[in-house]
C-alpha cells in the first residue's frame, strides 16, 4: 500500500511501518472508493491495537478534514475508540470532538444499504459513531 510509510519519528517508532489517520484522510480526500476505505480503516484499527504509546500518538495525530462530513465523523469516532487509553495524553484526541466530526443533517451510511437493514446496522454501530449520526457496524472494524 503506497500510503503507508516507514516512520522516522524519534519517539520510539523508528523502523516500524505505521498507517495513520492522516494518511487515511488524505486517501479519502483523494477520492478513494468508500468500500476500500472501510477496509483501510479496519487495517488501521488492527494496527492501532498493537501500537506502543509512542506509536499510538503518531497514528492518532489530527488528520485534518477529508471534505466528506460523514467520513470525518467516522474518523473522529473510530480514533476515539482506538486511542482511548492508548495515547500518552487525552489532548492527543481533542480533534476527535471538533464539531466538524459530527454529522448534523442526516444519518451517514457509507454503504447505502437497503432500508430493511437500517436498525440491524444501527444497533451494531458503536456508540461513539451513533452519537455522530453515523451507521458503521462494528464488524467493519474487526479483523477476521
Amino acid at each position: 500500500m503506497s500510503q503507508t510509510h516507514e516512520s522516522t519519528d524519534t519517539s520510539g517508532c523508528r523502523g516500524r511501518v505505521l498507517f495513520t489517520y492522516q494518511e487515511l484522510a488524505q486517501t479519502l480526500a483523494g477520492g478513494e472508493d468508500w468500500h476500500f476505505a472501510a477496509r483501510l480503516l479496519r487495517e488501521l484499527v488492527l494496527r492501532s491495537a498493537k501500537a506502543s504509546t509512542a506509536e499510538a500518538d503518531v497514528i492518532h495525530q489530527d488528520p485534518g478534514l477529508t471534505g466528506i462530513r460523514g467520513w470525518d465523523a467516522i474518523l473522529g469516532g473510530v480514533a476515539h475508540i482506538t486511542g482511548r487509553g492508548r495515547v500518552s495524553a487525552p489532548k492527543v484526541l481533542d480533534w476527535c470532538f471538533d464539531t466538524a466530526r459530527y454529522c448534523t443533517d442526516a444519518m451517514f451510511d457509507p454503504f447505502n444499504l437497503p432500508a430493511k437493514y437500517f436498525w440491524w446496522d444501527y444497533l451494531r454501530t458503536p456508540i461513539e459513531l451513533q452519537t455522530r449520526n453515523v451507521i458503521f457496524p462494528s464488524g467493519n472494524l474487526e479483523g477476521v
